[in-house]
């Protein structure tokens, strides 16, 4: 593969080479005949139709590439407290998304105590929504706190998920502070709260010249919705939203782990996201060098949101160490 490469490439550059000797030349003639009308006649017209051709050939060639993705957001807490059901019941299981998500409640109850009265959508899905869009940060902030030019390593395992593997320190980034985030969504109690552990001396690391933005819309009675964050730039158009689809009473994931009486399990909520995720890496840009590195940024982004967030790996990761079968330890071998 390699080898295959090394040639591609000694041919591109020969072609390249050919081209540019041969246009010089051209070049060198005409203007040495420019007097001659015949030269004129015939030259430019020639030139015109072949510019027109390689123009049309760049353009047919170019293609627009789309990369997307989606999964469920899924919170299970207590109705009256909106305390996480792992953390409340101390049942001895608490997702990920769901250990942060009680560190974010506590510092909005503590800076705003009548947050939770003021859900639209009850219980605490209005609530959970903002906390949805502050753990999207958490987990853009942990990746990309350095340059936007990373490597994830991918583990997959029932017990470890993925993780920073290094990151390029000679990449230009423009690098955003957590005051600039939290001024996208003034709205939001859960961006407001005070940064923790990380975000207040870290920044985050996007391409040079993206725009970033968001936005929250509200339903009719004022209740979150979704919730909206873009970054663009001259190679790639990149989107995620959350969408609230609504809860019912039930444990949920929990399901898994515990088994609550009904009495108990109609006093716990389970609020349902959609995220979605979506990319589009723009055709007049999409053979540049750089290309490749604006890929791998979007498969990081969509690697760390859905690491933070995604409900459904977090089920099968949990079925399958549910699951596991347990195994005897080797009998030893007895020393002679």
């Amino acid at each position: 593969m390699q080898g295959e490469a090394t040639v591609i490439s000694v041919l591109k550059w020969a072609v390249i080479v050919f081209v540019v000797l041969t246009a010089a030349v051209a070049a060198w003639l005409g203007w040495q005949n420019r007097d001659s009308e015949k030269v004129i006649l015939t030259a430019l017209p020639a030139l015109a139709v072949a510019t027109i051709g390689v123009l049309l050939t760049i353009l047919f060639g170019l293609k627009e590439e789309i990369r997307e993705t989606e999964f469920p957001a899924v919170f299970t807490y207590e109705r009256a407290s909106l305390i996480p059901l792992g953390l409340a019941r101390d049942i001895g299981y608490l997702p990920s998304s769901e250990t942060w998500a009680s560190m974010h409640l506590q510092e909005i109850t503590t800076a705003h105590p009548d947050a939770i009265t003021k859900d639209k959508n009850s219980p605490g899905m209005d609530m959970y929504g903002d906390i949805a869009l502050r753990l999207v940060f958490d987990s853009l902030f942990l990746t990309f706190g350095k340059t936007w030019d990373v490597k994830i390593d991918k583990r997959d395992l029932p017990f470890l998920g993925g993780g920073s593997g290094g990151y390029d320190e000679a990449t230009k980034s423009d690098l955003i502070p957590w005051s600039k985030i939290s001024g996208l969504f003034p709205g939001s109690y859960a961006l407001q709260a005070p940064p923790v552990l990380f975000e207040e001396k870290m920044e985050l690391g996007i391409p040079v010249g993206t725009k970033l933005s968001g936005e929250v819309k509200r339903d009719s009675s004022g209740g979150f919705a979704q919730a909206h964050i873009s970054m663009v730039n001259d190679f790639v158009d990149l989107e995620i939203r959350i969408k609230l689809r609504g809860g019912a009473a039930g444990i949920g994931i929990y399901s898994l782990v515990a088994h609550l009486p009904q009495y108990e399990s109609s006093n716990v909520w389970t609020a349902n996201y959609l995220v979605s995720m979506k990319a589009k890496l723009k055709a007049y840009r999409s053979g540049h060098p750089d290309m490749p590195k604006y890929q791998a940024w979007v498969d990081n982004v969509f690697e760390a949101v859905k690491e933070q967030l995604d409900s459904q790996r977090e089920w099968e990761r949990k079925k399958e160490s549910v699951t596991l079968p347990k195994t005897s330890p080797l009998p030893m071998k007895k020393s002679s």
